[in-house]
């Protein structure tokens, strides 16, 4: 493997690892009965309720993403 090549898979093996985090820690907000927040420094915040469905809804698109990207760099660092 070239010296290019590796490079690349450490940096795909990086952002894999850093997705896995993320992933663990909204599967554990998933699990959770409190409440989430949804906040834009330069609007504001608004606060969804632990055992309101939008939560679980939003908590399930945010993983779906997350784990698509996982599979798309998963999916390149197997084409390296």
């Amino acid at each position: 493997m070239t010296r290019e090549l590796l490079q690349e898979a450490n940096k795909l093996n990086h952002a894999i690892s850093d997705l896995e985090n993320q992933i663990a820690l909204i599967e554990d907000m998933h699990h959770c009965d409190n409440n989430l927040h949804l906040r834009c420094e330069q609007i504001g915040e608004i606060t969804i309720a632990g055992d309101d469905e939008l939560k679980d809804d939003i908590i399930d698109m945010i993983l779906n993403r997350l784990n698509n990207a996982k599979d798309d760099l998963e999916d390149k660092l197997r084409l390296l």
